[in-house]
């Protein structure tokens, strides 16, 4: 049996914050998939970071870029919030999506 380690992360149209997931799936001899969720949690955006969302569709193509990395960092620093406080073994992840 096939075991993939995964850490899921996702946010909805409601904007209220990221959820995140790890879990194992696995895949036996005859391609059967089956999947476990270890753990998960869900971590809600500060207003400020909210609202700049919200806004995003009035925003020129550099504010535009300045907020795809500000949420980038939110996202990896979430992630790796997550992670210690789960104890994970970041040498079993393979896959963060």
């Amino acid at each position: 049996m096939e075991i993939y380690n995964v850490i899921g992360v996702m946010s909805g149209t409601s904007l209220d914050g990221l959820d995140l997931a790890y879990c194992n799936f696995m895949i036996d001899k005859n391609n059967h998939w089956k999947f476990e969720i270890v753990c998960a949690d869900t971590t809600d955006f500060d207003n400020r970071l909210k609202k700049k969302i919200i806004e995003s569709t009035k925003m020129n193509g550099l504010d535009l870029m300045k907020l795809h990395n500000e949420l980038g960092n939110v996202i990896s620093q979430t992630v790796e919030t997550f992670i210690q406080k789960n104890k994970i073994d970041k040498k079993m992840i393979d896959c963060i999506s």
